[in-house]
This record gives C-alpha cells, sequence and structure tokens, in this order.
C-alpha cells in the first residue's frame, strides 16, 4: 500500500507540474479567458496522458533494471 502511495503522489505531483507550465504557457500566448475555455475541453485527456504514464512506471520500477 506504501508503493500504491508513494506512486499516486510523484504521478499527481508530476501532472500538475506539466500542466500548470503548459497552462502559464498558454495564458501568456493567448490570454486567459480563451485559455480557460481551452482548458476546460481538454484537460481530462491531458492528465490521462501525463498522470497514467507517471503513476505506472512509478509503479512498476525496479531497481534492478537500473543497475550497472
Amino acid at each position: 500500500m506504501k508503493k500504491l502511495k508513494k506512486a499516486f503522489v510523484y504521478a499527481l505531483i508530476v501532472t500538475v507540474v506539466i500542466n500548470g507550465i503548459g497552462f502559464l504557457a498558454a495564458v501568456s500566448n493567448a490570454g486567459l479567458e480563451s485559455t480557460i475555455t481551452d482548458f476546460k475541453k481538454i484537460s481530462r485527456i491531458t492528465i490521462a496522458l501525463f498522470f497514467i504514464p507517471t503513476f505506472l512506471s512509478i509503479l512498476f520500477y525496479r531497481k534492478e533494471v537500473l543497475k550497472e
């Protein structure tokens, strides 16, 4: 359970950071109102695209894989 919670927290942090940077970049390019409208349309898919792979990679990570 501890590994599952750790993977969830890391995946959540990565997802929030990546989406936050993208949101700020979009605000600087198109303005706040347009960005909010666009983000509401595509937020579910972008969160899934960043969250699910990160969560699975952290959950199934094994130290033996990267040993030299």
